[in-house]
């Protein structure tokens, strides 16, 4: 594999990882638009370990063209275990990827999710069902997405456009519920306390709901399935052999980034020679992982964790992504993708 090559999959690696692991910890992750196909992108100084002396490379052609529609079936499926807690929801829908334009300057790229349907195979409550009800609100909406002249991922166009929505559906809904939970609280309290305490209440969910839908922060988590997918457009690895490389996953909060290492690799299947399979893993160092995850909580939540709170926390904490990607060689289209993160902080 050439140094150039490492050098383009490294900065595929980065544009996709920055901050995506905030889509862990937010409470606007589940929230985000269309769930499509998608792979990884690369990694800096990656080593090779060749599984046979002499293999071929894998190339294959970058697919788009003006006025190409791809459009998959999907389903996004999210589990969640803890102490007293067993909570499982599926979400399915459909997605569309139109390109736009290709020029000497790249491609464009609108991302479209429709049809979604959310529903709760275990456990699950009202908020959470208002929330992803008031996300149906930005089905059809596009997300635009640009590209480089080699197919790798450059960039999401007018991400403001995509939080201004965001942000217009999610208020009013939060809002409710904190009401709710004031009034629940502070039956007995007089209505000045109680008008009070949903003054403040109100006023940090805002900040929240500025925090997690600014521009470096939810551009981060939008752009993550754009740059999987993107990720082995032109091929250019060797059949069966294996990379792997040690970086840093950029922080979008800007409190330290998230040591990582990273595996990938692609082979031509076996069962259909006329598709080539790529996959990846990455895993962030689990005890320098949960210090920046402990200071990235503090900026979005705007409030320092307690010396009591710190001391009740576990010292590391797993976050895992690997994922697989199915490309027909003969015209690199992506015909499935599917990915799988697990994070694991204490006994959650």
């Amino acid at each position: 594999m050439s140094r150039s090559i490492h050098h383009m999959r490294e900065q595929r690696m980065r544009a996709l990882l920055q901050a995506s692991l905030l889509a862990a910890f937010s409470a606007t992750a589940t929230a985000a638009p269309p769930q499509s196909a998608s792979p990884a992108s690369s990694p800096v100084n990656a080593t090779a370990v060749p599984t046979d002396a002499k293999a071929d490379i894998i190339t294959l052609p970058i697919p788009w063209k003006p006025g190409l529609v791809l459009r998959y079936a999907t389903e996004h499926v999210e589990s969640d275990t803890g102490p007293g807690k067993r909570e499982k929801a599926v979400t399915t829908g459909k997605a569309e990827i139109r390109t736009l334009s290709v020029d000497k300057d790249g491609v464009l790229q609108h991302w479209v999710g429709t049809e979604s349907v959310h529903r709760y195979l275990e456990g699950g409550d009202d908020a959470g069902r208002e929330v992803a009800q008031a996300m149906r609100q930005l089905d059809g909406v596009p997300l635009k997405v640009a590209l480089d002249p080699d197919g790798s991922f450059k960039a999401l166009v007018d991400i403001e456009d995509i939080a201004g929505r965001m942000r217009a559906a999610l208020r009013p809904v939060m809002e409710s519920q904190v009401r709710a939970e004031i009034a629940k609280a502070m039956a007995s309290a007089e209505p000045a306390q109680r008008e009070k305490a949903l003054t403040e209440a109100t006023g940090r969910l805002d900040g929240l709901l500025a925090r997690t839908t600014s521009p470096q922060v939810l551009g981060a988590l939008l752009a993550r399935q754009p740059s999987y997918y993107a990720f082995f457009t032109g091929g250019g690895v060797e059949d069966g052999a294996s990379y792997e490389s040690a970086t840093e996953i950029e922080n979008p909060l800007q409190v330290g980034n998230f040591p990582a290492k990273m595996t990938f690799g692609m082979y031509v299947s076996e069962n259909d020679p006329e598709d080539a399979i790529g996959e990846w893993k990455v895993e962030i160092d689990p005890v320098k992982g949960a210090g920046v995850l402990l200071a990235t909580m503090e900026k979005l939540y705007d409030r320092k964790i307690t010396a009591a709170e710190r001391e009740a926390l576990p010292d590391t904490i797993s976050v895992v992504d690997s994922g697989f990607v199915v490309i027909h060689r003969a015209t690199g289209v992506v015909e499935m993708y599917e990915d799988e993160r697990t994070t694991k902080f204490g006994q959650t």
